[in-house]
């Protein structure tokens, strides 16, 4: 079993942090700036990041979803260089832990809403739900919440 202890949780803090980061960027110069092709991660009629980030349910108060996640992910990472450094490593472990459930929950409502209202998954929200949920366990056991 490996037991990750100190800073090495905080590079993960880090590396799911980019992960997310990256998919948001693309998604954003997929379909906001429509610099790569929005084909690229169309895979079939079921896999298809078109179908979902250009329905209804790809903004929240008129901005575009790919945003708050840009902003999310960023914080993590922000906060994640202070774990790292170990600077205010309370605060920082409440903050992690606190937009990580927020962004679970809207993660899960999102996954309900491309399964089961849209029938289509988007590769790069998939790989922001996972980000997501492992920002939430890393912080669970770096920080030692339950």
């Amino acid at each position: 079993m490996i037991i990750l202890k100190g800073n090495k949780i905080g590079y993960l803090f880090i590396l799911f942090g980019l992960l997310g980061l990256g998919a948001m960027i693309y998604s954003y110069l997929s379909f906001g700036l429509d610099v790569v092709s929005r084909n690229s991660c169309t895979i079939n009629s079921v896999i298809s990041c078109s179908s979902v980030e250009t329905s209804i349910y790809s903004t929240f108060l008129g901005i575009k979803l790919y945003y708050y996640g840009m902003a999310y992910f960023s914080a993590i990472i922000v906060l994640s260089l202070l774990v790292v450094k170990e600077i205010r490593i309370n605060i920082t472990g409440y903050l992690i832990f606190l937009l990580s459930i927020i962004a679970s929950i809207i993660s899960v409502y999102l996954i309900y809403t491309e399964i089961f209202l849209l029938g289509h998954i988007c590769i790069l929200c998939t790989l922001a739900h996972v980000s997501i949920f492992s920002l939430l366990i890393l912080s669970v056991i770096k920080f030692k919440f339950i």
